[in-house]
């Protein structure tokens, strides 16, 4: 599936059309995942606006780090590489536990500065609860590498933001945009 702009236009219109009515009937181009993590989002009391937050604290963070030790540190060292290829694309990457708190971020400068603004940053919780289709929820639900590209977001402020979810031994890591 190609994801053109005309997509992503009908797709918003979609996730417009579902968060004002909850109706699925006449919904139509959206993938099943998506159309499942907005119902979810909505049960959850989600708004297409919200930006749901909960964030750990520091001490917290680093005993979940020093739980997994050794694949963070390969994971670090992967996600280093990979930006180094990257760097100045407008990307970040993002390393997060089975449960979906962020350990690791890494990125340009001002998609970083962006993510603060959103409060995605490390130790913010973007797990199975989140009302926000956030790329990690969609992993951690599907247990399926996950890829999500704008307006399938169940929040506006995700609809400048694409990326990919990729599972390794049940850990979830995203990079956008």
């Amino acid at each position: 599936m190609v994801f053109t702009k005309e997509m992503r236009d009908h797709i918003g219109r979609m996730r417009e059309q579902f968060f004002r009515t909850g109706m699925t009937d006449e919904i139509t181009g959206v993938r099943p995942e998506i159309l499942d993590g907005w119902k979810r989002a909505k049960e959850m009391g989600g708004k297409i606006t919200d930006h749901y937050e909960m964030i750990i604290g520091a001490n917290e963070l680093r005993m979940r780090i020093a739980r997994q030790q050794d694949l963070y540190d390969i994971v670090v060292r992967y996600m280093q590489k990979l930006y180094s290829f990257l760097k100045g694309e407008g990307i970040y990457i993002t390393y997060a536990d089975r449960e979906g708190y962020i350990l690791k971020n890494m990125g340009d400068e001002n998609i970083m500065e962006t993510k603060h603004v959103y409060q995605a940053r490390e130790g913010s919780y973007r797990g199975k609860e989140n009302p926000s289709l956030a790329l990690m929820q969609g992993c951690l639900i599907t247990g399926t590498p996950f890829t999500i590209y704008s307006t399938e977001h169940s929040a506006e402020v995700n609809d400048d933001w694409a990326g990919t979810v990729l599972d390794m031994a049940g850990y979830s890591r995203q990079g956008c945009p």
